[in-house]
C-alpha cells in the first residue's frame, strides 16, 4: 500500500478536520510527514513536521494526533522542516538563521540562548531576543521587528524571498517598511 496516497489529503482526526497530511517523503528507514494546521480561515495556515518510524496509514494518523495534543510516543518526533521548505525562525543581527516552524519559536528562543550563552537572567528568551535585534520570522513570510535590519538580516531575508515564494510577500514587505522607516 502507499503510505503517501493513503494519506496525503487526509484529516488527522474526525473531531479536527482542519489539520490534514500535506505530504510524506520517505527517510532512511523512516517517513518524514508534514501536518498543516489551518483553524481559522483568516490567518495563514501552521505546518508542523514530524519523523516517524511507522508505515500504516492508522497509526500514523494517531500518532500525528497525539502528538499534537503533546503526548510523547518514541515512534513519532518533531522535526525542523527539510531544507527546502519554507520555514520561519530566528534571523539574528549577524544574519544567521535559526530555522523552527511557527509553533517553535518559543522552545528555539530557549535553545538559542542557552547556546549562545546569552545573559537573559529571568527574561523570557523570547523577549529576550525581540529586544536585541533578533527578527522573528514566521512560516508565511511575516517578519516581527520593532528595530532597524541590519545589513546581513536584509541579505538573508531577500535570500528568502528569492528561494521560497510563499514567503515573498511578507519578506519583502518587512524590507519594504525597514527601508522606508
Amino acid at each position: 500500500m502507499n503510505v503517501s496516497a493513503a494519506l496525503v489529503g487526509c484529516s488527522v482526526d474526525q473531531e479536527r478536520p482542519w489539520i490534514t497530511i500535506a505530504a510524506i517523503r520517505e527517510g532512511q528507514g523512516d517517513l518524514l510527514i508534514s501536518v498543516r494546521i489551518d483553524p481559522d480561515p483568516g490567518r495563514p495556515p501552521e505546518t508542523r513536521w514530524f519523523r516517524c518510524g511507522k508505515f500504516e496509514p492508522d497509526v500514523i494518523r494517531q500518532l500525528v494526533s497525539a502528538k499534537l495534543a503533546d503526548e510523547e510516543d518514541s515512534s513519532i518526533a518533531d522535526i525542523e522542516p527539510p531544507a527546502d521548505q519554507p520555514c520561519g525562525g530566528w534571523l539574528a543581527p549577524d544574519g544567521r538563521l535559526w530555522r523552527c516552524s511557527d509553533w517553535r519559536h518559543q522552545r528555539t528562543a530557549t535553545e538559542i540562548a542557552e547556546r549562545l550563552h546569552l545573559p537573559i537572567g529571568s527574561s523570557d528568551p523570547a523577549d529576550y531576543l525581540e529586544r536585541h535585534n533578533w527578527q522573528h520570522i514566521m512560516d508565511c513570510g511575516h517578519v516581527r521587528t520593532d528595530g532597524q535590519l541590519t545589513q546581513k538580516q536584509r541579505d538573508q531575508l531577500f535570500e528568502l524571498a528569492r528561494s521560497f515564494p510563499t514567503m515573498r510577500a511578507f519578506l519583502l514587505d518587512a524590507l519594504r517598511e525597514d527601508r522606508d522607516g
